[in-house]
């Protein structure tokens, strides 16, 4: 089944009540996703007017995740805190947790590293010089 012009701007005005649900929309018009995608790459206008929904979708996400960080800020919510701080006053603030490990008394940690054979290496280190004897 193709997509009537008709058919088009229907599912244009659903697919933009739906804030860009594609299954929703299909199911509204009565067409299969693949009528949809199939429309979508054939159609230059369909396409952009997909976009253009897209983006003004995306954009009222951004709005209304603003909205509810300044919410949370007044409510005094310690992530929303923590998150306004660490991205406008990062010269002053920093959620970067260091640790350092030190000695009982304070000095560095010092490590030693040992080296260990199987017999397999052991066999190999001494086969690897047969002129050594």
């Amino acid at each position: 089944m193709k997509m009537t012009k008709m058919t088009k701007k229907t599912f244009l005005e659903i697919y933009k009540k739906n804030n860009g649900h594609v299954a929703n929309a299909c199911e509204s018009v009565g067409i299969s996703r693949n009528c949809f995608y199939e429309a979508y790459r054939k159609d230059q206008k369909f396409q952009n007017a997909i976009k253009e929904i897209k983006e003004g979708h995306d954009e009222s996400l951004v709005v209304l995740a603003k909205e509810g960080l300044v919410y949370n800020l007044l409510q005094k919510k310690q992530s929303a805190i923590e998150y306004t701080l660490n991205n406008k006053c990062k010269d002053e603030f920093s959620n970067t947790v260091r640790n350092e490990l030190t000695g009982k008394d304070g000095t560095p940690l010092q490590f030693i590293i040992e080296k260990t054979y199987d017999r397999n290496d052991t066999k190999k280190e001494n086969q690897a010089d047969p002129e050594a004897d």
